[in-house]
């Protein structure tokens, strides 16, 4: 009855905002999502400077995948909004690069970062929502469009090592959320089982990092090389020798291995720190409030499954020794997982094989 009385004012005065959005309102409650949509979309045309309202049309054109009429609103909403960036940076981005449109998308990320210097999981939320979209070669062009930037690249071997010293602080200083780029699109080829594409990122990135660490103007800072790629090389490098029956390849991966393992081993809790914060603790609260999530479980994982294929490996080879500490190194981050609540899904990944 009230979605009569109110299309019946709709019809004597068809340029009165306020029907249209009392519709939509009712429309979104019963779940009709694009009657819904349809309609805001009309209350905030008639209304025109209506924030609340273009701020809606933005947010369901989103959840509906309707990225035209998205981009529409959100033009609308910048303008009509005096703090902009704040309000609609995150969904700006996200919807650029759903639209494609990766000149201007690594642009916007960098403006962000810059701004933003610790919001870090955006640039992984980009890629992610490709990925889980089956946006795959969005994703990677998008991703190797970014790295580029910064000198990384997984196609070309022939990469320029020269650097300047502000080229290698631009690096140094954007580390992190390079990183997480190109963490998540050496595992977006890993689920590809496009694996030498994977060694290849994984390689250059390794080399650029070694070089810009040699060229920045802050050689007296200690930097902390994230060993979370290098550990990721090792283990595609392991996985595609062993697929190969590669006796030089397993040695390689061992090799790339080995100076983050010796960092590595030298604290013990480092690896959990890396993917948990540092708030390792025994105290129970602390344990209930701080539960490890599965995708950094699976980054766990890997880096688990890496150390025991190296043991294994190091046994075969007689030497034990150096097989046992490692397995020791393996019980101790089990030990510290288990505290956070993560041992179940340690036992039934790679543990009971």
């Amino acid at each position: 009855q009230a979605i009569q009385l109110l299309s019946d004012v709709t019809k004597k005065a068809p340029r009165l905002a306020e029907p249209y959005s009392i519709l939509a309102l009712i429309y979104e409650e019963t779940g009709d999502q694009k009657h819904a949509l349809q309609l805001y979309a009309l209350a905030a045309a008639f209304s025109k400077r209506n924030l609340e309202l273009w701020r809606k049309v933005l947010s369901l054109s989103m959840q509906m995948g309707e990225y035209q009429q998205a981009a529409v609103a959100l033009a609308r909403c910048l303008a009509l909004s005096k703090t902009a960036e704040q309000d609609f940076g995150h969904i700006r981005i996200m919807l650029t690069a759903m639209l494609g449109q990766y000149r201007q998308l690594h642009g916007l990320i960098k403006s962000h970062m810059t701004r933003n210097p610790d919001d870090l999981p955006l640039l992984e939320k980009v890629v992610e929502m490709m990925i889980e979209m089956k946006y795959h070669q969005k994703a990677i062009k998008y991703a190797t469009h970014y790295l580029s930037s910064y000198y990384i690249n997984c196609h070309d071997t022939r990469l320029n090592l020269q650097m300047t010293e502000d080229q290698a602080d631009d690096i140094v200083v954007n580390l992190p959320s390079i990183t997480v780029v190109v963490r998540s699109l050496a595992l977006l080829f890993i689920e590809k089982v496009q694996l030498l594409d994977a060694i290849k990122l994984l390689e250059n990135a390794v080399l650029v990092y070694n070089v810009a660490f040699r060229n920045c103007s802050m050689r007296d800072e200690e930097f902390v090389f994230p060993h979370e790629l290098s550990l990721l090389l090792g283990y595609i490098t392991l996985r595609l020798g062993s697929a190969k029956e590669d006796e030089k390849m397993i040695d390689r991966g061992l090799q790339i291995l080995q100076p983050s393992i010796a960092s590595i081993m030298s604290n013990p809790t480092l690896l959990v720190e890396s993917v948990m914060g540092s708030d390792v603790t025994d105290d129970q609260q602390a344990r209930e409030s701080s539960q490890i999530d599965r995708q950094e479980l699976d980054s766990v994982g890997v880096t688990l499954q890496t150390l025991f294929l190296i043991a294994k490996k190091m046994a075969e080879q007689n030497m034990k020794m150096r097989s046992t500490k490692i397995i020791d190194f393996i019980v101790q981050i089990v030990r510290a997982l288990r505290d956070k609540g993560a041992a179940r899904f340690l036992k039934a990944t790679f543990l009971l094989q």
